[in-house]
Parts: C-alpha cells; structure tokens; sequence
C-alpha cells in the first residue's frame, strides 16, 4: 500500500488536512489541545519532528483514526526505497549523505557486515593495553580500517563503539577502559567485510553504502535519526499506532508535561525503542517493543514512571552487540513502578531501578545474553545521598540468566536473577521465582535489605550471595554499618557449586 493517504491535524481552530504525507506536519507549531489521526491501514513515512507549546487546554494527542484491527494500526517508518545500478549477487553501490543504519529487502532486514562474522578478536596474554587504538592483529593486517566503526568489550559488562581514525589502529577519542589482555571486539562500515552471502556496510569516509542481496526485492534503507521526535512544553498522548524502523529512537520525548503511551507497536529501532526525557509523570502500558538497538523503554530525570502491561522483546540485541543497558531502565527516575511486564531476550539487563520504586509480578527470561556481572533484575542507587523511599522487588518470576562469557576478566561468573549492587539499601525482596541463574540472588555491596520468602531454582553457583568488598559503601549515612541483610524462609531447590 502506499504510503500516507489520510494524516489529519484537528486544533482549536478546527480541522486541518487531511495531509497526503507527514512532512508538514514537522512544519507545524503544537499546542495542547491538538490532536494528530493516522489512518488505519495505511504507512507513513518518517522521520516526524514536532514542536510543542505549552496550552492549558489538554493533551496533544497522536492517534488512529477510527477503530482499527491490530493488523490495520497506521505506521510510521524510517524507510526509503534506493535505486541500485546493476543487477544478480554482485557488491554493488551507492553514494549517499546521511548515515545509513539499517537496510531491507522487501520486508526483511539484510544483514549489517562485521568482521569477524561473530564473536569477538580477543587479544592474546602478550598483547600491550592501550586506551588510543586498537592492536592490528594478525588477522587484520592488510585491510583497511580506517573509518570502520569498533565495538570493544573493554569490561565484562560494558561495550565501547569508537571510529578508527587512520590504517594503524588510531580511534577517535580515547577508550573508558584500556584494550588489554582478553578484551575483545569487532568491526563494522567496511566494504571488504561483506561476505559472499546478503550484507551491507554504510562507508563513513566515502559516503558510499555497499549491498549484496540474493533478494530481487527492492532495496529500502534507513538513515541515522529518531523516528518520531516531540520537544517542549506540555504533556502527550500516543495510542493505537506502530512505529517501524527507525534510525535512532522510535519514539523520543523532552517535555515538562505528562506522557502517555498505550497500546503501541514498535519495531526494528536501531535505539531506543521509547526514550523519556525530563517529564513529571509517564505512563507506559499495553504496548510492544520489539527488536531495539538499545534499551526497551529508557527514562533520563523523569520524576515518577508507570511501566504496567507490555512486552519488551530482543532489548539490545537488534543489529549486534553494542552498550545497551536494560529492557526496561527506569535508574534516572524519581519513582517507578513496574509492574506485570513481560521481558524477553535482553542483551544486558532485564528490569533496572534505583530507589522508590516496586518491581511486581513481571516474567523475566533470557538476560544478560550479551554481556556478563549482570542480573535479570538489578538495582543500584546513586551513592550514599540517595535518601528516596525503599524498593520493592515483589513476585516476579526470572528465568535463564544465562551470560556471555566470551569477554571474561575474573574469576568467578556474575550473572544473576536479582542483583542488589552498591548503594542499594533497604529493598525488600520478596516470593520471586528465579530459575536457571547463575546466582539466584546476589547482594554486592548492598545492606540493610530484606529477602524473604524466594523460591530459587537449579543456580549453577550459589542460590543466594552476599559479598561486601567494598567495605568504605557499608557507611552510607541513612543505614548504620552494622546493620546487615535480614534472609527470612527463602527455599533453593537443586543447583551448583556449594
């Protein structure tokens, strides 16, 4: 179907549109009060930037138009059809300005090229930390790397993009974390990385996109940028549309005002599937989040979060490893609740939080399939000023916390259900359900918490661990030094080491 019939704009002045495409509305200044439908059935091609202005008349509202099936939602989408010269399974090219970050045959993602294929270049014991560049191993001598991106795991539990800058090794910007012994990482945005199979690479220096496809299908492509992006003053509502590939966020907000987002679809994001910026209260319910590059949904100083109802699948795993954090972060807000989500397949972790916030009745299987010294709930407060209300971590059910160990600095495994790290005091935890973890549930520095009453299943290390080597956190001025965690008739069934 083609893209866009019916976008219509209602405001306090009456109607205006119906507009053919959505280019412009990102023309328009928005009050509150305005209210944006999007036939059902039809795709609307993006990116779709709106400015808002604060209008003590109610809500900005994006919307179906009309009651459409679940098959019939209006979309949004990132893509754009390209014209490539020649024909068959030849590497062919094109020249093109914007970055390209994702590329489709019909309705299937090709492919991104990296080298090696999977996996990670670990250096060897001999080779020399550095923080400026990366070592030109055996493997690479010869290639040009100049302008490739890198994505290293300088840490079990952090991955590193840079750009090489120059045929030796040079990156632009230093690495957080030195490149050393058992570090690993990968390359990408290079014509000779693609192999004989379907792939592509967006050449940065050259401004030129490489494709191979056995497809006949058209090619489309995505450029780098948030699909649908609101900035200003006042408050949002978004319900009933889907959003599908975009460049950077699907959906990215900075506003003073409240945000609402229901019953929304979003796929394919090379960033963040929903990112929050500064709003007093969001309420996030009843949607789907598929396949991002980054985290599921992502809050930055947003005052209070409802997060009730959704299922947030494949959270930084779209497109290869890259430094995502959690399906669900909620660290940077004041207060959270997260409650009855379904959480599945997340590169990192699964539910983060730090204080004032309740963890309730959410299924939480498969995480940290990306990096390690990770849980599939984790909890980690600011430091010792932190003085916001407990958390609770309530009747959630976590299953396979697996771990990818390919990047491995120490001697034991982190990678556990529910995770208390740092500053983290006074959380009770309380009738979850965690099996096939590495730890059921680990206390890392926390004290001051109460587990009680958890069910832990075949941990292949220790069902419950508490570790205090970092003995100058246990000082934090609300929780005296002495006081340590409280196990109250928590059961383990099977498991590892003893």
């Amino acid at each position: 179907m083609a893209d866009g019939q019916s976008a219509v704009v209602k405001n306090q002045l009456g109607t205006s549109g119906p507009f053919a495409t959505l280019r412009p509305l990102s023309q328009l200044t928005f009050q509150e009060g305005d209210r944006i439908f999007l036939a059902c059935g039809e795709r609307f091609q993006g990116p779709l930037r709106l400015s808002l202005q604060n209008k003590p008349t109610g809500t900005l509202t994006i919307s179906q138009y009309g009651s459409c099936s679940t098959k019939e939602r209006p979309v949004i989408h990132g893509r754009s059809l390209v014209e490539l010269e020649g024909s068959g399974r030849a590497l062919r090219s094109i020249k093109m300005e914007g970055p390209v970050v994702q590329v489709f045959s019909g309705n299937s993602p090709i492919p991104r090229a990296r080298f090696p294929e999977s996996g990670y270049l670990i250096l060897p014991e001999n080779a020399i930390s550095s923080n400026d560049r990366i070592p030109v191993i055996q493997s690479l001598r010869g290639k040009k790397l100049a302008g490739a991106s890198v994505y290293a795991r300088t840490q079990e539990w952090f991955i590193e993009e840079k750009t090489i800058v120059s045929e030796d090794g040079v990156i632009e910007g230093d690495f957080r974390y030195p490149l050393r012994p058992k570090s690993g990482f990968y390359l990408a945005g290079k014509a000779w990385m693609i192999g004989e199979g379907s792939g592509w690479a967006y050449d940065y220096d050259s401004k030129t996109l490489h494709v191979r496809t056995w497809s006949v299908e058209p090619i489309a492509v995505v450029l780098s940028g948030h699909l649908l992006q609101i900035e200003g003053k006042g408050s949002v509502s978004i319900k009933g549309v889907a959003l599908d590939s975009a460049g950077g966020d699907a959906i990215n907000l900075k506003l003073d005002g409240m945000v609402k987002i229901d019953d929304v679809l979003i796929t394919r994001s090379v960033g963040n599937g929903v990112a929050v910026f500064g709003s007093p209260q969001v309420q996030i319910t009843n949607s789907h989040i598929e396949d991002s590059g980054l985290d599921g949904i992502f809050f930055a100083e947003v005052a209070q979060a409802l997060v009730n109802h959704n299922m947030v699948v494949n959270s930084g795993i779209y497109l290869g490893p890259r430094s995502s954090l959690a399906a669900i972060n909620a660290h940077r807000t004041q207060s959270a609740t997260i409650n009855e989500n379904e959480v599945l397949r997340s590169a990192y972790i699964g539910i983060r939080v730090a204080g004032d916030a309740r963890v309730h009745g959410n299924i939480v299987k498969s995480a940290c399939l990306f990096l390690s010294d990770c849980g599939a709930i984790y909890t980690w407060r600011r430091g010792s000023n932190d003085l916001r209300a407990p958390v609770v971590i309530s009747r959630n059910t976590v299953i396979d916390v697996v771990g990818d160990t390919t990047v491995k600095f120490g001697v034991f495994d982190y990678f556990s259900g529910i995770y208390l790290d740092e500053w983290t005091r006074a959380t009770t935890v309380r009738d979850n359900i965690v099996v096939n973890s590495g730890q059921g549930i680990y206390l890392h520095n926390a004290r001051g918490n109460i587990v009680e009453g958890n069910y832990i299943f075949g941990a292949r290390h220790l069902a419950i661990v508490e570790k205090d080597d970092a003995p100058e956190l246990a000082g934090a001025e609300y929780v005296k030094p002495e006081v340590l965690n409280i196990f109250i008739n928590n059961l383990e069934v099977g498991g590892g080491d003893r």
